[in-house]
């Protein structure tokens, strides 16, 4: 079984930008059609700056949990992140921060692309509530992590949520696995003539 989880639900933007800030960054990824406005410009030149990566504290939770799946029998962990268009701080302090908070073994472990629908997992942690790309149907579960710009979306069955670090995660990724486990054994059966 694999495990994607991404850099939102492990890095904490909380502790360096305000409420405000973090919906005005949101729309600015999210709405890149948009021309862009001085306030967001500046927003910008905020998480395009030196240091604004390497310096995010982890989300409460989210290292111990980390550190723990990656212990699971049977399962691959692996942090999936998009880097910034303008990524010239972006990549080297991600990498950075992951081995600071996760050590070298998570750094072998990071995933950087523009398109995550191309990454092959069981399960897909990420605080973006639609993850568009190449792949119209990706392999992954997107399991949805509340942050303060998505907490007002209600989803509907059968997707679900992580409120956070703290909630049942463990829960999330053994029905996970117990859900492959019968798709396979059904593929077996059907395969045999059963």
């Amino acid at each position: 079984m694999k495990q994607t989880v991404t850099d939102k639900p492990v890095f904490s933007r909380r502790h360096r930008l305000s409420s405000p800030f973090q919906k005005s960054l949101s729309s600015r990824l999210s709405f890149k059609s948009k021309p862009v406005t001085l306030f967001q410009a500046k927003v910008a030149s905020v998480y395009e700056s030196p240091g604004f990566f390497l310096g995010l504290e982890p989300i409460p939770g989210a290292i111990e949990a980390m550190q723990e799946m990656i212990h699971m029998q049977n399962t691959e962990v692996f942090i999936c992140t998009s880097p910034l268009t303008k990524y010239e701080h972006c990549i080297l302090e991600k990498y950075s921060w992951v081995e600071k908070y996760l050590g070298p073994k998570f750094v072998e472990r990071l995933i950087l692309t523009r398109d995550k629908t191309v990454v092959s997992a069981d399960l897909l942690v990420d605080d973006k509530d639609t993850i568009k790309g190449a792949e119209p149907k990706p392999s992954w579960e997107h399991i949805l992590f509340t942050c303060c710009h998505n907490k007002h979306l209600e989803l509907q069955t059968p997707r679900r949520r992580l409120q956070s670090w703290a909630d049942d995660w463990r829960g999330i990724v053994e029905s996970k696995r117990r859900s492959n486990v019968e798709k396979e054994c059904y593929a077996s059966l059907t395969a045999n003539g059963n």
